[in-house]
């Protein structure tokens, strides 16, 4: 699921949505409050995905000793 915020021009509401993955994900859509047009919200939502303690050995890059090297 991914959740986009969508900001009405009228009233100023912030509504989040809920799309699937791999479902379009439009531009504007309706305020539930007032009916107004809103627009979706650029945000900087991230996903942290942490690897343990040997670090992601895929790419070569280790945790030792406070240290970030790449093999």
């Amino acid at each position: 699921m991914k959740f986009e915020d969508f900001v009405c021009t009228y009233c100023g509401r912030v509504d989040d949505k809920t799309f699937r993955h791999g479902e379009s994900i439009p531009d504007e859509s309706t305020c539930s409050i007032c009916g107004s047009r809103s627009k979706r919200k650029i945000s900087s939502k991230g996903v942290i995905v942490h690897q343990g303690r040997s670090g992601n050995a895929k790419n070569g890059y280790t945790s030792t000793g406070g240290n970030i090297k790449k093999s």
